[in-house]
């Protein structure tokens, strides 16, 4: 008679796979992880009452709106080198920031708020600033951070308030701030100066060009009767304020005439003649040729206000031959070169402008109050030779979106160290290496840096400014800074400097504090944020003998990274960071920046929703983060998350409690079979090519070697050969032993290295490991490399040669058979799934 087993019958002769650790996860097994491992507070426990090693300095994100996937790519790269220092046992300082003064917040308020009162605004914006910080923090969060999300720092704390006052004072002292009167940034539309960093280039603006003719009084033979200068201009409207002309001194200049009118001859550069003759029909070329270097004995007036006075031409490097007619108009209070040129001619640099960008009330001048180029162009009517639309690139207000101009105001700068940042700069690690020359490229291009505002939501500058007139109209000194900053910190605001007087505003030691009255400007934003290393930092003990990390977008070249390097080179003849790390914009699948009118928008917490917080990390540690950052399908993303979690289930199933007690008295009876240390061997290169990838900051190499050695040496290779001594084998038979210690070295080894990367999976299999003896796999002792890399090594020394070099070729014919085998449709349907 035949005896008929049933299934479980036959399971208890089998070593089947023991563990709860599910197969998928949903989101109430995700929170139960993360409440179980304590994921988000751990961090505070493990740096509790410990001398730093490292800072990862956080770059303030503007408290206003919701987190974007720029916003979780930027502190996923961040955790996973805050995660990596703490797994290597280090004290990692990483304390979120929010940036909460500047215009987005106030223009955000203003949109809804019709409000003159300052301090009423300002309250607004301070609410408004703490509770988008308030909403971010939380969503930031639901990425599994590590920081100290309990003591964040905010550029509105008063004490970080009163600090940036005494660094300002500082840099006073030391001559690189300076108050002066320079052409500056102007947003007409937010009624303020801007920093260059706040400037988004518009590459599709139209502007109206137009060739001018200005008439020559003197200084020149001209074969007609009536001479002209013929200027180029793409912003007429600053032809109202026109004082000279330039020319470039090495030039060759001539006469063009025109048909329609034969008493006419104009100026123009000669190797600019094509391009005008492109524009303006009728004109031919003499044969004259004029050395630009005599140009300087022209007067011309200008054909405008009834103007009769001589004006005249400067020699200029600023003058270019690929576009105009070679002769510049200079209107001084409007463009950087026309203002040098004004400044060592001693021209007028008044501007014709008011903070609205409308003419002011001029005497003579007819266009007052009027704005743009029209009304000035039908003043010179007689003279416009031609106007036509002109597309090209020009500065927009990043905030607003509309055109700036350039205007001469009486400003705050910071003067840049430029060759001390460059030296500075030398003992600086950049990722990737060219970071140091872009950055010295962008320093040598800004001559200097406007700090002061005109607004109200920010820190106040703490300047005095005299009511009646003196030539030493500005009060500033120690005493009265370090006033205002002790009211700040002892009032917790900064509000007081709209409402007290002068007397309870300076110090007592100023006896005619009613002569001065407090200026309204505010600090840039930027001196805000790049000051962080001074007001945040500082606060750290010997915090200037740690390393400090800058990690941020590649925008901040010209932003953060570098307000932070111009105040600290200044202050302390250091850089704030030792190390510089850039990566690039998230685009979607076709290269394309992300906006809502292009609809292609993705956002963290639809991620989150549709693929879980497991797939939004692995997709940033799979992208190289140095180039554009491209966002579109996740499913192979999800695919590799997937295969992952099967592969470390598999090998949690195996793992015996038992067995793993037993190590010490069991092990010298193991790694006997070959094929055990061929995967030893590969596990201990892995480990050496994923700590150099890390060293690097190479999070995506570490991610591609894990993966390829989970698809490739584990699932598709060692597991098909191991699962008969695993099931079958005895449990203490050693080739059995061999398969299980191999396997927990695989584990240790892949958890080490992903856990900075997928804490969440990480921490799930700590969770259900037999062994676990802590909360967390970061205060885990069991992930220490020192055991594995032991035990590897000396694999590795045993088995350099051709064992090794044989299993590499039967892996590799292996894994192509089996994949032919799945094209040909031959196999199970399940085959690519397999573990």
């Amino acid at each position: 008679m035949r005896i008929i087993r049933s299934a479980s019958s036959w399971a208890k002769t089998c070593n089947l796979l023991s563990t709860k650790m599910p197969t998928r996860i949903s989101s109430q097994h995700q929170k139960w992880v993360e409440n179980e491992s304590q994921i988000n507070e751990v961090f505070k426990r493990l740096n509790f009452n410990r001398e730093i090693d490292l800072i990862v300095h956080d770059g303030p994100p503007y408290a206003n709106g919701a987190p974007h996937i720029g916003h979780a790519a930027n502190k996923i790269l961040k955790d996973f080198i805050v995660r990596r220092a703490v797994l290597n046992g280090k004290c990692v300082n990483f304390r979120p920031g929010w940036d909460c003064h500047g215009m987005p917040i106030e223009h955000k308020v203003l949109s809804t708020n019709k409000l003159s009162d300052p301090i009423q605004l300002r309250q607004m914006c301070q609410r408004e600033s703490l509770a988008h910080a308030k909403r971010q923090s939380s969503e930031f969060q639901k990425w599994g951070l590590f920081a100290d999300w309990d003591n964040p720092y905010y550029t509105l704390d008063p004490k970080i308030q009163a600090s940036q006052l005494r660094l300002f004072w500082k840099l006073y002292e030391v001559g690189v701030v300076t108050c002066d009167v320079k052409p500056v940034f102007w947003s007409p539309s937010s009624k303020s100066t801007l920093a260059e960093a706040e400037l988004e280039y518009n590459d599709n603006h139209v502007s109206t060009a137009a060739f001018v003719s200005f008439p020559i009084t003197n200084g020149i033979e001209c074969p007609r009767p009536n001479a002209f200068l013929m200027v180029w201009t793409t912003q007429p409207w600053t032809l109202a304020a026109n004082k000279a002309v330039a020319y470039a001194p090495t030039a060759s200049y001539t006469w063009l005439v025109s048909d329609h009118d034969p008493t006419a001859a104009f100026l123009v550069a000669i190797e600019c003649v094509s391009l005008i003759q492109k524009h303006i029909s009728g004109l031919k070329q003499l044969s004259h040729c004029i050395a630009g270097e005599t140009l300087g004995n022209i007067s011309y007036t200008l054909p405008l206000f009834g103007n009769t006075g001589a004006s005249h031409l400067f020699p200029s490097a600023h003058v270019k031959l690929d576009s105009g007619s070679g002769l510049v108009h200079l209107a001084p209070c409007h463009g950087e070169d026309d203002f040098h040129i004004a400044r060592r001619h001693n021209l007028s640099t008044q501007s014709i402008l008011d903070d609205e960008g409308r003419m002011t009330n001029i005497p003579g001048n007819p266009v007052a109050g009027s704005q743009g180029d029209k009304a000035v162009l039908d003043l010179f009517t007689h003279n416009v030779l031609i106007s036509y639309p002109y597309k090209h690139s020009y500065p927009y207000d990043w905030r607003t979106r509309k055109p700036i101009i350039r205007l001469v105001s009486r400003q705050w700068f910071v003067k840049p160290l430029v060759e001390e940042c460059r030296t500075i700069l030398r003992s600086t690690d950049f990722y990737p290496s060219n970071g140091e020359s872009d950055l010295n490229s962008m320093l040598a291009g800004r001559p200097y840096w406007c700090i002061s505002r005109q607004r109200a939501w920010g820190v106040p500058i703490p300047v005095f400014y005299k009511t009646l007139n003196s030539d030493e109209d500005i009060l500033i000194n120690k005493d009265v800074v370090y006033h205002v900053a002790a009211m700040v910190e002892e009032k917790g605001t900064s509000d007081f400097w709209w409402t007290e007087s002068s007397e309870n505003l300076l110090p007592k030691s100023i006896s005619d504090a009613e002569d001065w009255k407090p200026g309204r400007d505010i600090f840039d934003v930027w001196f805000d944020s790049g000051s962080t290393w001074h007001t945040v930092l500082k606060q750290l003990p010997n915090c200037e003998y740690k390393p400090v990390i800058y990690l941020e977008g590649r925008d901040q070249l010209r932003g953060w990274f570098q307000s932070s390097l111009l105040l600290c080179s200044a202050a302390e003849r250091r850089s704030p960071f030792s190390t510089l790390i850039m990566h690039g914009f998230v685009v979607d699948g076709n290269g394309r920046k992300m906006s809502k009118s292009e609809g292609n928008v993705i956002s963290p917490d639809q991620v989150l929703k549709e693929w879980g917080v497991g797939v939004l990390r692995a997709w940033v540690a799979s992208i190289d983060y140095h180039d554009n950052m491209v966002l579109s399908n996740l499913s192979n993303i999800a695919q590799i998350c997937k295969r992952l979690r099967f592969v470390l289930r598999f090998m949690l199933g195996n793992l015996d409690k038992s067995i793993l007690e037993s190590r010490d008295s069991l092990l010298p009876s193991c790694f006997k079979v070959s094929y055990d240390k061929y995967i030893l061997h590969q596990l201990f290169h892995l480990n050496q090519k994923c700590n150099v990838a890390y060293d690097k900051y190479r999070f995506s190499f570490v991610f591609k070697l894990i993966s390829d050695f989970v698809t490739k040496d584990l699932s598709a290779f060692y597991f098909d050969g191991v699962k008969d001594r695993l099931y079958c084998s005895s449990k203490l038979d050693p080739q059995r032993l061999s398969a299980v210690y191999t396997m927990e070295c695989a584990l240790q080894t892949l958890s080490f290295h992903l856990a900075p990367l997928l804490p969440h999976l990480v921490e799930e299999v700590h969770i259900y490991h037999p062994m676990r003896n802590m909360s967390t796999v970061h205060c885990s002792k069991k992930l220490n490399p020192s055991l594995r890399v032991t035990a590897s090594s000396g694999i590795n020394c045993l088995f350099s040669h051709s064992p090794i070099s044989s299993l590499d070729i039967i892996r590799d014919q292996s894994i192509d058979a089996l994949c032919h085998h799945c094209d040909s449709g031959s196999g199970s349907e399940h085959t690519h799934d397999r573990i």
